[in-house]
């Protein structure tokens, strides 16, 4: 019984090592249509960071930048972003765009 387990085991290598390429493609595919839709993924540690060290609640930002509580959260949580929403963070922050994108 434990050998045909590791029979099974050894058999769905290959099927894993299919399903990891096409996810990568997939990465690929998302990627470019995120770049023509101007969405950039927020890089959530440096957001936050950046944030912190200027002392702001999320609440504060808000009020700087002109966005809601809700997409401060969304980019603190890595989410994806229009490419002028991240740019108008970034310049309430006194940052560019690039410091805060992945």
């Amino acid at each position: 019984m434990e050998q045909n387990n590791k029979q099974q085991a050894v058999n769905l290598q290959p099927i894993a090592s299919s399903l990891k390429s096409r996810q990568h493609a997939h990465t690929s595919q998302s990627i470019k249509m995120f770049i023509k839709a101007g969405l950039v993924a927020v890089n959530a540690e440096s957001f936050r960071r950046i944030r912190k060290q200027l002392g702001w609640s999320q609440a504060e930002l808000g009020r700087r930048s002109g966005y809601s509580e809700r997409v401060i959260r969304k980019a603190e949580s890595g989410g994806v972003l229009r490419q002028r929403t991240l740019a108008e963070l970034a310049s309430a922050m006194k940052t560019k765009s690039e410091a805060i994108s992945r």
